[in-house]
């Protein structure tokens, strides 16, 4: 008997979650980059505390970085374990998707959860709008998440698909940058009277993007 839909895509995020734990691969890969990341900058702005726009933009480098090295492999992991045809067997490519999306976007969420706090000790810049940093905070992991979800699952099947990723997320990952940017100068004390306009626009960005992302992923699915 067929799993529903929702209980498919839950399949898949207790999956990957188990997956994570038994290697810790891409967790742990991804806390070094981003901690190493906001320990350099900390070290860098030792002498004296950044603009609200130059730390805003060294916070979305850090998780940038951070996110590149763990998200796109979620998708990328069976064919490279050889597993994609079992699962292929086994799974529709929708649920299949929207798990391992969902899983990226908490992955990223706990990622932020750790280095935003350190990056604000690091840098000892100041929070002039909590709500802001955390609206911004999340609406941007989703942005990341979906965009290296979609540009994962489009690339899953091809040769040199780690390269890949990296290629066609990037013209994809800069606005996404761009409105992150902005949102977070607003928390960090600048008057920014675009900031909850770029949040809105990073909620948007997000929910196109995994909106597209599942019929990308089934046009591969079975190549």
């Amino acid at each position: 008997m067929s799993l529903g839909w929702g209980a498919e895509v839950a399949a898949v995020v207790r999956k990957e979650f188990r997956v994570e734990l038994r290697g810790r691969v891409g967790l742990y890969s991804t806390l070094v980059f981003a901690v190493g990341a906001v320990t350099a900058l900390g070290l860098a702005s030792v002498r004296g505390e950044p603009s609200p726009s130059l730390a805003a933009g060294l916070l979305w480098v850090a998780m940038l970085f951070a996110c590149v090295v763990g998200l796109a492999r979620t998708f990328l992991a069976e064919e490279e374990q050889g597993t994609g045809d079992l699962l292929r067997l086994i799974a529709n490519p929708g649920p299949v998707f929207w798990g391992k999306a969902i899983f990226n976007f908490l992955l990223i969420v706990a990622v932020a959860g750790l280095v935003v706090p350190l990056f604000v000790l690091f840098v000892r810049v100041q929070v002039a709008d909590v709500g802001l940093l955390v609206c911004g905070t999340l609406c941007g992991c989703a942005g990341l998440a979906a965009v290296l979800s979609m540009c994962g699952a489009l690339a899953s099947r091809a040769t040199g698909r780690g390269l890949l990723t990296g290629v066609i997320s990037l013209p994809l990952l800069l606005p996404v940058l761009a409105a992150g940017i902005t949102a977070l100068r607003g928390a960090f004390g600048d008057s920014v009277s675009e900031s909850w306009g770029a949040v809105a626009s990073l909620a948007g960005m997000a929910a196109a993007f995994f909106a597209i992302g599942p019929y990308l992923y089934a046009a591969v699915w079975k190549q």
